[in-house]
């Protein structure tokens, strides 16, 4: 393998909602640099956050814009886009279709990703949400009359 393609087997790993397939990609000693909730950075933080994201938006899609490397440092900027079917950031489904920018920063080696960091913004994302809600509870509503 190469490290472009421990890349890409990690996002087939993640569009599939295969977290055991993400695991299996993952170093024995993988480092989750940048974890959003409580836990230590480890590979069962990576999978909690998969699976809470995997819950909201089962069909979530990650689709690279742009990648980029700088040493064993591989850089992938995607738009994230799946229905919300599930309860997210305290928002109730809404069973829209959001869209949501990021980037996963992962230091990779020809078989394994050793550590990552994850770029998303959420705040963008929750306020989709909420103005999905909003229009959902008020039916005519819209974000620009509201």
């Amino acid at each position: 393998m190469t490290q472009e393609s421990t890349v890409q087997a990690f996002l087939d790993a993640l569009n599939s909602g295969d977290v055991n397939g993400v695991e299996s990609v993952l170093a024995p000693d993988f480092e989750f640099e940048e974890v959003a909730g409580a836990g230590q950075p480890s590979r069962a933080a990576l999978v909690s956050e998969l699976e809470l994201i995997g819950a909201a938006f089962p069909d979530i899609q990650y689709r690279p814009v742009r990648q980029t490397s700088e040493g064993d440092r591989r850089y992938v900027e995607f738009k994230a886009i799946g229905s919300h079917r599930g309860p997210f950031l305290g928002v109730p489904p809404t069973g829209n279709l959001v869209i949501v920018s990021g980037v996963f920063n992962l230091e990779t080696t020809e078989e394994s990703v050793r550590r990552l960091r994850l770029t998303v913004d959420f705040g963008g994302l929750r306020r989709q949400l909420l103005l999905a809600a909003r229009a959902t509870a008020s039916p005519g509503a819209t974000a620009l009359n509201e």
